[in-house]
This record gives structure tokens, C-alpha cells and sequence, in this order.
């Protein structure tokens, strides 16, 4: 008798690696909001 090995391919994300993608997108929203602010702030001063 042979035995026959299926090897098994992963498929998807692994909860970790959701979790930190989540996680780097809301950290560069953030500064990307700050910047947004900043820039806003600074064009409604009159020159």
C-alpha cells in the first residue's frame, strides 16, 4: 500500500494578518486626516 500525501495550499488571511492590515490602514487614515486638517486650516487664513 501507497500512502498519498495531499498537500494542502492556504487559502485566505489568517485572522493576524486582517487584524494588522486593519490596523496600518487606520494609522495612515489618521495622519492622512491630520494632513487634510492642517491643509484646510492653513487656506482659510487670509495670506
Amino acid at each position: 500500500m501507497s500512502k498519498i500525501v495531499i498537500n494542502k495550499k492556504k487559502c485566505g488571511f489568517t485572522l493576524i494578518e486582517v487584524v494588522v492590515s486593519i490596523i496600518i490602514v487606520a494609522i495612515l487614515g489618521s495622519f492622512m486626516v491630520s494632513l487634510m486638517e492642517t491643509g484646510l486650516n492653513q487656506s482659510m487664513k487670509p495670506a
